[in-house]
C-alpha cells in the first residue's frame, strides 16, 4: 500500500511505523486507521477488541487535532466469522469516556460500517473561540 500511494501521490510522506510497540514521540494534526479493524486474523475477538482500543488510544496520544477511524458495524444482516464487528454505542462510549467528549459518528452509508472522528478539545475550542462558548470548556489555565 506504501508503494502504490507514493505511486499515485510522489509528493506524499507515508510511513509505516508499529504504534503501540515503538517508543514515538511524533506528534501529527491527524491520525488517520482504515480497515485495521476489521480482521482479526487468528485472534479471538475479546483480544482483538482490547488491540484495536489500544490502538484508538494510541492514536489520540499522537494527535494535535483530531483521529478518524472507521470500523465494521454490529447492526446488518450478515456476517463473517472471520471479521470483527463493533457496536457503534460501545465505541461511542469508549472515546467519550477515554479520549473527549467531542467526538464524531458516521454510520449514515450503505457499508456495514462506521466512521468515528474524536477531536481534542482544544482544537475544538480554537474553531469555537468565543466568549459565549467558555463554559463548555474545561477551565483553561
Amino acid at each position: 500500500m506504501i508503494r502504490h500511494a507514493k505511486e499515485k501521490y510522489p509528493e506524499i510522506t507515508v510511513i509505516n511505523r508499529d504504534i503501540l510497540h515503538d517508543n514515538l514521540q511524533d506528534k501529527y494534526d491527524f491520525v488517520v486507521l482504515s480497515g485495521t479493524m476489521n480482521i482479526t486474523g487468528n485472534v479471538e475477538q475479546d483480544e482483538w477488541k482490547k488491540f484495536c482500543l489500544s490502538l484508538i488510544s494510541r492514536m489520540y496520544g499522537m494527535c494535535n487535532k483530531a483521529i478518524a477511524f472507521n470500523f465494521l458495524t454490529s447492526h446488518r444482516t450478515y456476517s463473517d466469522s472471520s471479521l470483527c464487528y463493533f457496536d457503534p454505542s460501545e465505541l461511542l462510549d469508549f472515546c467519550i469516556k477515554n479520549l473527549s467528549r467531542f467526538v464524531e459518528i458516521k454510520h449514515n452509508y450503505p457499508l456495514y460500517e462506521g466512521t468515528i472522528i474524536v477531536y481534542r478539545e482544544d482544537y475544538i475550542h480554537d474553531k469555537y473561540n468565543n466568549s459565549a462558548f467558555e463554559k463548555y470548556f474545561r477551565q483553561q489555565n
